[in-house]
């Protein structure tokens, strides 16, 4: 889990870089940093949720469908999830959805946008923040081979072996 959550710090910190440019394509790559970001943090909450709830002893693991829904490729699915549990709120929830299908738009259709899209581009940002705030994965792990970037260390410094949670919730 620290290379995952170092890894978002060095997008969350690229989309800052980008963000400073104000420039409409940098904004653009900045919110598809950030969507990608939450996209792939929904999907590990899922997969934490799916764990939690297979605690029995037997093979049979028991399946929520919403947990099933927000393990595969819809976006919503994993949004209904994270709301439904409540790792995020209603508003939080509604925000991102929108902001996602604005990226799409952006993006997908190449939708322009320049007049609202450095705005939204912050918006969507602490939004982000506000997901990884919430996030507290089941277990907390390291590795020899976590590589921790430049962009990552500037934030975490040096990270305390025992308690990683905190030097990544101070970032």
């Amino acid at each position: 889990m620290k290379q995952f959550f170092a890894d978002h710090i060095d997008q969350m910190d690229l989309a800052l870089d980008q963000l400073a440019l104000r420039d409409r394509n940098f904004d653009r790559f900045a919110i598809m940093l950030i969507d990608n970001l939450v996209e792939v943090t929904l999907h590990q909450y899922a997969e934490d949720q799916k764990a939690k709830s297979n605690t029995g002893w037997s093979n049979k693991a028991a399946t929520d469908p919403k947990i099933e829904a927000a393990l595969g490729p819809r976006f919503d699915a994993k949004l209904q999830l994270a709301q439904s549990t409540g790792l995020i709120s209603n508003d939080i929830c509604e925000s991102i959805r929108c902001l996602h299908v604005f990226r799409n738009t952006a993006y997908h259709r190449g939708l322009r946008h320049e007049g609202i899209l450095h705005s939204l581009a912050l918006f969507y940002f602490k939004n982000a923040c506000t997901v990884l705030e919430g996030y507290s994965p089941l277990f907390w792990s390291s590795s020899s081979r976590d590589q921790i970037s430049h962009r990552a260390m500037k934030y975490l410094g040096n990270i305390d072996f025992f308690n990683p949670r905190e030097a990544f919730m101070s970032a």
